[in-house]
């Protein structure tokens, strides 16, 4: 869970709100993993730290224009070729537990 600038309405504009981000990348691995040498390996890390970098850009109106941002960025690391992402606002529905999308892209 991180906290962002996201949304439409006037008090999302004025306060960061809980975001909930799931991502999954479908990657290009070499045929051999070794534990020893994390570059042979799409990192987690470096997705998350994107993804933070992002967020802390400023505000941003719609997840889906969010959403697109991560996809782009992840899309810079050529072994990704498919990305999902969840973003779910955990505040936005009062009697909810979040409301959110979920976007999936492929390369083309």
């Amino acid at each position: 869970m991180i906290d962002a600038n996201i949304g439409v309405y006037k008090h999302e504009k004025l306060k960061r709100q809980p975001l909930r981000i799931n991502v999954i990348a479908k990657v290009k691995n070499p045929k051999t993993i070794n534990d020893s040498r994390l570059q042979s390996v799409v990192c987690y890390n470096q997705i998350s730290k994107k993804i933070k970098k992002i967020i802390g850009a400023g505000h941003t109106v719609l997840l889906e224009k969010l959403a697109e941002k991560i996809i782009q960025e992840c899309f810079k690391n050529k072994r990704i070729e498919t990305m999902k992402i969840r973003l779910e606002k955990l505040d936005a529905i009062k009697e909810a537990a979040s409301a959110g999308i979920e976007i999936e892209r492929s390369r083309a």
